[in-house]
């Protein structure tokens, strides 16, 4: 497989699981009553916490929503990609014959992620998220699993 086409797998395996992921924290936000772009906001925050959760008008300086939406869907599947490159460069150590396997490896490594994020990444760096995560933990933690699936799918399909 060439360098573009490696590339272009990677970015898709973490577009498609980011927009899984996204899928669920939206679920999860509705559920506590948040409005359904409440996730990006909550990806923006990372931007400078509090003005990502101002809405339009509300405070002078603030962001607009659009603005808000736009930077947070930036970051989330900006994070998305990068996480899905990362498991594409180790998934090769662990390639066993069963796609199976590898799609349970692709879980493994969400559960993975899910702890990095929930417990070292978001609480010092994006305390906002971290705290609406908090309210909804079961959900981060099925979406970060189903993730994790869809690029060990991605993988299984490349490998066998």
């Amino acid at each position: 497989m060439t360098t573009s086409a490696s590339l272009r797998e990677y970015g898709m395996a973490g577009l498609v699981g980011g927009a899984l992921v996204l899928v669920g924290l939206v679920v999860g936000a509705a559920v506590t009553g948040e409005p359904y772009w409440a996730p990006l906001r909550w990806s923006a925050a990372l931007l400078g916490s509090e003005p990502a959760l101002i809405m339009a008008g509300q405070a002078r300086g603030g962001l607009s929503l659009p603005a808000v939406v736009v930077f947070g869907a930036l970051i989330h599947f900006g994070v998305a990609i990068a996480l899905a490159w990362v498991f594409f460069r180790i998934e090769p150590s662990v390639r066993t014959s069963s796609k199976l396997a590898i799609a349970g490896c692709g879980m493994a490594y969400g559960l993975g992620a899910w702890a990095l994020m929930n417990w070292i990444f978001l609480p010092f760096f994006d305390f906002v998220m971290a705290e609406r995560l908090a309210l909804m933990p079961g959900v981060f933690l099925g979406a970060a699993l189903g993730y994790g699936a869809v690029l060990g799918l991605f993988a299984a399909r490349r490998a066998c």
